[in-house]
């Protein structure tokens, strides 16, 4: 169990995994069917929300330090991390075919995020915080 609040939670593509994430600065993986926990990923700072890509297995953390980690599941480590932000991160989402993360910051920033180069690509000011992103 995390000695925090579980401010995220994912369940792999083939129902092996259970994922959870905390403001006890650890991300846990569970064994879907045991319950018993896998392995522990201890982080900076505490969790304030996830997003999850199940087709690439990629989970997008945001962190209370305006950080965004992206945790590779299969290997269960972070593999990107992205700082810009200076306020609270809103929201988040990935390109389909994952190659792009949108954030939103209660510092009106959108920023987009390119994850094979780990840069940013992209990043506006709008004029109050956007409270949700997508892609269509």
């Amino acid at each position: 169990f995390h000695d925090g609040p579980a401010r995220g939670v994912a369940i792999d593509a083939v129902n092996r995994d259970v994922i959870t994430a905390s403001a006890d600065k650890t991300i846990k993986f569970w064994d879907f069917r045991s319950k018993k926990l896998r392995e522990t990923l201890p982080l900076t700072a505490p969790v304030s929300r996830t997003l999850f890509h199940v087709d690439s297995s990629m989970l997008a953390v945001a962190l209370d330090d305006f950080r965004v980690q992206v945790v590779d599941a299969d290997v269960r480590r972070i593999v990107r991390t992205f700082s810009g932000h200076e306020n609270a991160i809103l929201d988040m989402t990935f390109s389909p075919d994952a190659r792009w993360l949108v954030s939103s910051s209660m510092d009106t920033s959108i920023r987009t995020w390119d994850l094979p180069s780990a840069r940013l690509v992209d990043c506006f000011i709008v004029e109050s915080p956007a409270t949700g992103v997508s892609f269509s």
